[in-house]
């Protein structure tokens, strides 16, 4: 998994018009997304093991596994293709393989592209939302589904599956007209108290290595 991959994690012009039914389902999916961003937020340090796999219409492309950790706006993600590291306003990158360490200032679109929980705030402002309840594994979910109201959004289509817990599970984004992204939280962890180095790559640590800073 490139970097240019992992960017697109996180593009379907949507109608003007709304019906009245779907206004009121997008009420009902706001609630839900709501009480989801404040279990979130006020669950501490947050870290969640990963699976993304990649879709060419109905065809699985391809899969990677990884380790997410979170504390605010700072993250660090770990997978054998790359480990990304941001503070809050410095982001590292550092594929696997390569001799280069990227150093960047991501934009709040760019941070959406990465951050698989960038969808907390990202919802409530820009998007059209409905909601349907389903059973999975026989366990009763709730599919949040959110289209874009603007060509501008890096982010156009996407699903997000919450439990009973009001916890996330799953992140559906689509690529394009007919490709998606898939990430599955399977594992996830609240309350950890990280220090703020987690998420600052020391790159001392890595002396043969060249920097490129695109600050």
């Amino acid at each position: 998994m490139k970097r240019t991959y992992l960017s697109s994690i996180l593009l379907f012009v949507c109608s003007l018009w709304i019906p009245a039914t779907l206004a009121a389902q997008d009420s009902e999916a706001r609630a839900v997304l709501d009480q989801v961003a404040n279990q979130l937020k006020n669950a501490g340090g947050i870290q969640a093991q990963f699976t993304i796999t990649s879709y060419n219409g109905r065809e699985e492309a391809g899969s990677s596994s990884g380790t997410l950790s979170v504390k605010g706006r700072k993250f660090k993600l770990v997978s054998p293709q790359i480990q990304q590291w941001f503070d809050g306003t410095t982001l590292w990158a550092l594929e696997a393989g390569a001799t280069e360490i990227y150093v960047s200032k991501p934009t709040r679109a760019e941070l959406q592209q990465i951050n698989p929980y960038s969808f907390v705030d990202m919802y409530k402002q820009g998007y059209v939302l409905n909601v349907d309840e389903d059973i999975y594994e026989g366990h009763p979910i709730k599919d949040i589904h959110l289209v874009s109201k603007s060509t501008k959004n890096p982010i156009q289509e996407l699903y997000v599956s919450v439990g009973q817990d009001n916890m996330p599970f799953s992140v559906r984004v689509r690529m394009g007209k007919k490709n998606w992204l898939k990430i599955r939280i399977n594992s996830l962890k609240t309350g950890i108290r990280f220090p703020d180095t987690d998420f600052v790559l020391n790159t001392a640590r890595f002396p043969n290595y060249e920097i490129i800073d695109l600050r």
